[in-house]
């Protein structure tokens, strides 16, 4: 699975404050998380996604499909990039199921994947996850959960 350039975003609307949303993500497992991501080139970015707790998957440390939380005063917009990616579909049905509303496709994005993913019984995705990217998982999962190492 590679980076698909033309794969756009899936977005949903709330009329609610984005902290209320990041509250009511925390009561499922779904946290924001802050990381460094190192390209090739060397350049670096310091990103803030979603980590799911139930979905391995998030962050995606190799494919760079991601779910991430803006604000602006009293909505927030939660928004799926990479979206016919399989590895964040988990998340998007347990997000909208929380807040009872649906992804809406964005700057050309379409639910055409996800929703073919929903029809078909929620498979896994078959995505290979390499020692560093379970790694860095881990740490996330362990600093947002309050675990201190040792």
């Amino acid at each position: 699975m590679e980076l698909n350039p033309n794969c756009s975003e899936l977005v949903m609307r709330l009329n609610i404050p984005v902290k209320d949303v990041l509250e009511k993500l925390k009561t499922i497992g779904i946290y924001e998380v802050k990381f460094k991501r190192t390209f090739e080139d060397g350049t670096s970015f310091v990103y803030q996604e979603l980590l799911d707790e139930k979905n391995k998957y998030l962050p995606d440390f190799r494919y760079h499909a991601n779910i991430r939380v803006c604000g602006f005063e009293n909505e927030t917009e939660i928004i799926a990039h990479q979206h016919c990616s399989h590895q964040i579909f988990k998340t998007l049905d347990r997000i909208e199921r929380l807040f009872g509303m649906n992804f809406h496709g964005h700057d050309g994005g379409s639910t055409y994947d996800y929703e073919e993913w929903l029809k078909n019984g929620k498979p896994d995705p078959e995505i290979e996850m390499d020692d560093e990217w379970k790694r860095k998982r881990v740490e996330l999962l362990a600093k947002v959960k309050g675990f201190k190492r040792l």
